[in-house]
């Protein structure tokens, strides 16, 4: 819907050229993504069963023989990857703890935030832990459409620069997690 302009926007995304030219814009300086106005650094965290053997040191896991289930379309899912992980990709981050559960996968990659709050919601999730260990941190921006940016580029300016200022906050985080729901 971005790449073709249905919607403006988009409230987090992290920067990687593919999207940049297939899917929407970024704040841009200088030919590079502006990362003074990121809206914030997510962090995609680990969770598994509390007996389950499953480790992540910050580079490497250990051996396991079930997917790591992720969100379709995150970009965890190629990082897991590039470390020689299989996943199974799943249309929502509260169905992936479900599949852990029912020990059909070994872990879940998910935004820390969103982990969390999907675990403070039900006594059943208390089997289930987050490895301290990031796997990834990185910066998220408003990703805008392209049609956005040259029909109104002072707009799509003044949308960037006050997403980096209320990016922060208690409330926009709020919001993250519903989104990501």
């Amino acid at each position: 819907m971005l790449a073709k302009g249905e919607i403006d926007g988009i409230p987090m995304a992290s920067f990687s050229p593919d999207r940049a030219t297939h899917f929407g814009a970024y704040p841009m300086k200088n030919g590079q993504v502006d990362s003074t106005r990121k809206v914030f650094d997510g962090s995609y965290a680990l969770y598994k069963l509390k007996h389950s053997p499953l480790s992540w040191d910050g580079k490497n896991s250990s051996e396991v023989n079930l997917p790591i289930a992720v969100n379709l379309g995150f970009s965890v899912a190629g990082f897991l990857k590039k470390h020689g992980l299989s996943i199974l990709e799943n249309s929502s981050a509260q169905a992936n703890m479900e599949m852990l559960l029912a020990e059909r996968v070994a872990g879940v990659a998910v935004f820390k935030s969103l982990g969390n709050d999907i675990l403070k919601r039900d006594p059943r999730y208390k089997a289930i832990i987050m490895l301290n260990q990031p796997l990834t941190t990185k910066p998220y921006y408003m990703m805008l459409s392209h049609q956005l940016v040259q029909s109104q580029p002072k707009l799509a300016e003044d949308i960037w620069s006050g997403a980096a200022k209320i990016g922060p906050s208690k409330e926009y985080q709020k919001v993250v997690v519903k989104y990501l729901k």
